[in-house]
């Protein structure tokens, strides 16, 4: 009988850990379909401060440009892995299906729901 309950508790928090919160999800919804709409600025504007510094504007617009041309619209976030810190940071690993190929998307975001961290990668290659 302990050993039901140890399971039935291993398995619902498993699952627990592994649901993305709602506040990240629609982070997420926003960046799919600004990426599709070809907003890129709409993306940057969502970035947080540190993200915005990191590169020039122009930088990031030119980059989502490239992964547009290369692989198309993205027409599928898969999430594959989700993380949630005491501080509100989320981090999503996700097989992103795009028309032209496949790549993991992985998007972070701060307490404010900012992006925090934005990467794409092909294997184990980031681009």
């Amino acid at each position: 009988m302990k050993t039901g309950f140890l399971l039935l508790f291993l398995l619902t928090s498993g699952l627990k850990g592994f649901s993305q919160s709602t506040v990240h999800k629609n982070a997420v919804d926003v960046f799919l379909l600004r990426y599709n709409e070809n907003n890129f600025n709409g993306i940057y504007e969502s970035f947080s401060t540190k993200m915005r510094e990191a590169h020039t504007k122009e930088y990031y617009l030119s980059f989502f440009s490239r992964v547009k041309q290369e692989y198309g619209r993205l027409t599928l976030l898969e999430l594959l892995q989700y993380k949630e810190t005491a501080s509100h940071k989320t981090r999503g690993e996700y097989n992103g299906n795009f028309e032209s190929g496949n790549l993991t998307v992985r998007i972070s975001t701060d307490s404010e729901n900012r992006i925090i961290g934005l990467y794409f990668l092909k294997g184990d290659i980031f681009l």
